[in-house]
């Protein structure tokens, strides 16, 4: 892609930022933090926490900063969903020449030299998902034992608050994208 920046290499693969990556990287970060305190009431919903005391999450530049922190991990995500279609695809004799994150997600180029089988194809398509939806299931699970560890919401609420709104609103995104991925239409895995 002329528009990106190679930035390394993973198991042979180059990887690339899009610009437009780069681009959303400070919208995702301002559009997660304006909403924290609603996606903390979210977050408290769907990992029945109780009440938390959002005040300390919502304070001077600490949303925003979360909304990078935030971003940038789901975007670590989405690249690791890329890396599990590529390295299937190797797996069954494909090269890869690269995969590029870019505005809202991320692209795989596989050539398939002939070497496709409808076996093949179904694990490398659903291998992606497959990754997004056991992130979104470590990352729910450490959000629950941040709640269910007291000390570190009590003595520790800062610290506390922080990993639990990382942890919990990556388990939900990424379990929002393997749904998302499985709808059956381009350029979708499903």
């Amino acid at each position: 892609m002329g528009d990106s920046i190679k930035i390394g290499s993973l198991a042979g693969v180059p990887v690339r930022l899009h610009i437009t990556f780069l681009l959303i990287i400070p919208v995702f970060s301002y559009v997660i933090g304006k909403d924290i305190t609603y996606t903390v009431r979210l977050l408290e919903t769907v990992y029945a926490t109780g009440d938390l005391d959002v005040s300390v999450l919502a304070a001077g530049y600490t949303p925003y900063l979360l909304g990078a922190a935030v971003t940038l991990c789901l975007f670590a995500a989405v690249f690791l969903h890329e890396m599990a279609h590529c390295l299937i695809a190797m797996r069954y004799g494909h090269r890869v020449t690269e995969v590029t994150l870019m505005l809202l997600g991320g692209i795989s180029v596989i050539e398939d030299h002939g070497r496709s089988t409808p076996k093949s194809e179904f694990w490398i398509s659903i291998s992606g998902p497959v990754a997004s939806l056991l992130i979104g299931i470590l990352s729910s699970a450490v959000a629950y034992a941040i709640v269910g560890y007291t000390p570190l919401l009590t003595e520790s609420p800062m610290t506390g608050l922080i990993l639990f709104y990382i942890f919990g609103y990556l388990g939900i995104l990424n379990v929002f994208l393997f749904l998302f991925n499985m709808i059956p239409a381009f350029p979708m895995d499903g």
